[in-house]
């Protein structure tokens, strides 16, 4: 059994005992351009609140200061330990002494402290899932190994950083003890706790190496390194659920679904969620192959080009992609939108008055976002069916749904728009259902770093049908479309 299995096999044991346990990192952190020098310092020097997360984007922007990587200092212990892990890509330097050391402890009486052999085995299986499984690209280690410090006793989780001329032209350095984020944890609980950060943090820290060694710019487009790693941590280590908590921070597509995917850093994770689960994780190599081809273009740019060149249709993609957010926690619906929905946060809606009075609604939304109308009640012996007119800036590239939800069934309406204008009727009496929505989409891609907006109007209404016309039922499926 492969060293990486073990690690897994830890992991099934904490599975979601911690996911939201840790108190750090509960809060959005400040970006490095918001810190003074002397506030990024004290997140690498071990005096600070223990605050969590990656700190690559930090550890970037010292080097841009031209500021030194302070962990390098602190090692001052006795005897630095090298542990080479059996499947041979990583090398892991520790010590047992000093303000530094792991924890000694060696249960299976190996020589190599417990801590610093989970370390190893965590960084090979997120090779072999990352690399060899998924297909993203090697650091190229010249046959050498790959540098990880555990030297480090900072706020954060850890972080990558660049190291010209070492295996990979990066090096890793992880948090010497995780269960130093976990204080409110009962003693019964903590080590679970830890392992679960410290497994999500390896696979995180790795997918930044692997995103250096496809050619992307780690000092560009931040908050899209940030994305693309968090999302990996589910790949690598699925029952860890780690990055939950972010889904909770105001920014998230659940908690603003109205700001674009261009705004936030982990918590807007679950974009490539919905694009691994629908359309495989190739998707994604491809995107990092583009980002690595092309660094100094904007990478939400890349989406666009990597569906037309998979005969994906972009708008349909994005409609869906509003569908999946909609469709959480209370909502979700199996086998449809987001795998791990029913444990994600409802999405916040804007709430229409009570049908069948007719709505005019004017709004404006950003580009690559979404917002989503539920009426206050539907059903209660509405006999007619819901009527919806759309009308935006023709600039835009809007999608419009329409879902229908009752126990057992969920109906999802294409509203065609063309040329920002759109109007339909579903066939769908509205008594027959518990919950009528309509999700407005905004699939237009924004050029640079900052997003644009359009405006819009909808007006919803009630239309009027025989008394004696059928019920609808019996319908299954992923999305149920109609005109």
């Amino acid at each position: 059994m492969k060293n990486y299995q073990v690690t897994a096999a830890l992991l099934l044991m904490c599975a979601f005992v911690c996911t939201l346990s840790a108190q750090a990192a509960q809060s959005p952190r400040p970006k490095p351009a918001a810190m003074n020098d002397s506030e990024l310092m004290q997140l690498f020097s071990g005096t600070g609140d223990n605050i969590g997360g990656c700190g690559t984007a930090y550890i970037s922007a010292l080097r841009e200061r031209g500021l030194p990587a302070p962990e390098l200092a602190r090692a001052d212990a006795d005897s630095i330990y090298v542990f080479h892990t059996a499947d041979g890509n990583f090398q892991i330097e520790y010590t047992i002494t000093g303000t530094v050391a792991v924890d000694p402890t060696d249960l299976d009486l190996s020589g190599v402290p417990d801590y610093v052999e989970q370390v190893g085995a965590s960084f090979e299986r997120s090779w072999a899932t990352e690399v060899d499984s998924l297909g993203f690209a090697a650091p190229d280690l010249g046959g050498g190994r790959y540098h990880v410090s555990l030297r480090y006793n900072g706020s954060l989780f850890g972080y990558l950083r660049e190291a010209f001329g070492w295996p990979g032209g990066t090096t890793i350095v992880v948090h010497r003890d995780m269960r130093l984020f976990c204080p409110a944890e009962p003693e019964s609980e903590l080590q679970a706790c830890a392992t679960n950060l410290l497994l999500a943090t390896i696979a995180h820290e790795f997918k930044h190496a692997v995103q250096f060694a496809a050619g992307w710019n780690l000092f560009l487009s931040t908050e899209w390194n940030e994305l693309d790693a968090t999302w990996i941590e589910d790949l690598v280590y699925d029952d860890s659920n780690d990055y939950y908590r972010y889904l909770e921070l105001p920014l998230s597509t659940f908690n603003s679904p109205t700001r674009s995917v261009l705004v936030g850093y982990y918590e807007r994770c679950t974009w490539h969620h919905f694009l691994s689960e629908n359309y495989g994780s190739g998707f994604l190599v491809d995107l990092e192959q583009r980002i690595g081809a092309n660094p100094y273009l904007a990478v939400q740019r890349h989406y666009p080009l990597i569906a037309a060149g998979r005969s994906i249709d972009w708008n349909e993609l994005w409609g869906d992609y509003t569908v999946a957010n909609y469709l959480s926690a209370t909502r979700a619906v199996p086998g449809m939108g987001f795998e791990e929905a029913a444990d994600y946060p409802l999405s916040v809606v804007e709430v229409l008055p009570e049908i069948p009075t007719d709505s005019s609604i004017a709004a404006s939304l950003e580009e690559m976002a979404m917002r989503f109308y539920e009426f206050d009640s539907a059903g209660s012996g509405t006999n007619g069916r819901v009527q919806v007119s759309f009308s935006g800036n023709a600039a835009m590239a809007w999608t419009v749904r329409v879902v229908f939800q009752r126990a057992g069934l969920t109906e999802v309406v294409d509203v065609s728009v063309v040329a920002g204008e759109g109007t339909a009727t579903p066939p769908h009496k509205i008594e027959d259902f518990d919950r009528v929505s309509i999700l407005v989409g905004n699939a237009q891609v924004p050029l640079g770093a900052a997003a644009g907006a359009g405006g819009y109007t909808l007006d919803v209404g009630v239309r009027a049908v025989p008394v004696d016309e059928g019920t609808i039922g019996g319908l299954k499926g992923r999305f149920r479309r109609g005109r």
